[in-house]
């Protein structure tokens, strides 16, 4: 049985991939390797791979070349429950098959079911049937502070973590909004936010914590702020450091 149409492909961001130093030094090996897996995380059934190492050796294309790189590569994934995946390919993986369950149920207007993922010329579809918001992105990096608003960082931060949804944009903008009417510098609040984020989906794919939020109730009800405030369980594999994490964002 052929793959899903989502599974065929996966968001590859330049940038963040030639940006990242702990890609860029590895060794011709590891990289290819390391690439390799990725694909095949994406096209696996749950979003993991293997940990047997015969797998791992035959996925990567590397064979018996494996032993020579492979602690190297292991170093950018996480091990769980036997399978192992990496953390930004996991979430991809998680968000793509989302889409791909809501396009598959019938769209209440058309009556249709629509299998895959969303083209640009779906988009404009649904823009125009929901007067939905298009989210423009936005770098606040290179903006004066006095003249960006509390809209262009919550969008800033929108297209950065490849969220959407009417409701949590609300959410962000009255956040950042306030944050913004105290004198928080909108580089650093957009960044803190965006770690925040990132840390907190790093920690339910770990499984650390009792009541997972989505990303609507983790902005509008201060999550992001404090790593005290998101319900972790008492014993944890990998516990994320929650110390480490407040000494590197402080308030």
């Amino acid at each position: 049985m052929p793959p899903a149409r989502w599974k065929t492909w996966y968001p590859h961001s330049i940038d963040a991939w030639r940006g990242s130093m702990s890609v860029q030094s590895m060794s011709d090996g590891a990289y290819r390797g390391y690439h390799q897996l990725l694909m095949s995380q994406w096209e696996s059934e749950d979003g993991k791979l293997p940990i047997d190492e015969k797998m791992l050796a035959r996925l990567s294309g590397l064979g018996k070349r494996w032993p020579q790189f492979r602690d190297e590569i292991m170093e950018h994934f996480t091990v769980d429950n036997n399978r192992c995946f990496n953390d930004r390919q996991m979430r991809e993986w998680l968000k793509a098959m989302e889409v791909s369950e809501r396009k598959g149920r019938k769209h209440p207007e058309s009556g249709q079911s629509v299998d895959g993922v969303c083209t640009e010329s779906d988009m404009s579809v649904a823009r125009v049937r929901t007067h939905a918001r298009v989210i423009v992105p936005v770098d606040v990096s290179v903006i004066n502070q006095e003249s960006i608003s509390p809209d262009e960082v919550s969008r800033a931060v929108l297209c950065e973590l490849c969220l959407s949804g009417d409701k949590l944009q609300r959410n962000l903008y009255e956040v950042t909004r306030a944050e913004m009417a105290k004198g928080r510098d909108a580089p650093e609040l957009r960044d803190a936010m965006i770690i925040a984020w990132r840390e907190y989906e790093k920690a339910k794919l770990r499984g650390e914590l009792d009541c997972p939020r989505g990303a609507e109730k983790f902005f509008g009800e201060g999550l992001w702020r404090d790593p005290r405030l998101w319900q972790k369980k008492k014993q944890a594999n990998g516990a994320f450091d929650m110390q480490a994490w407040l000494a590197a964002h402080p308030d």
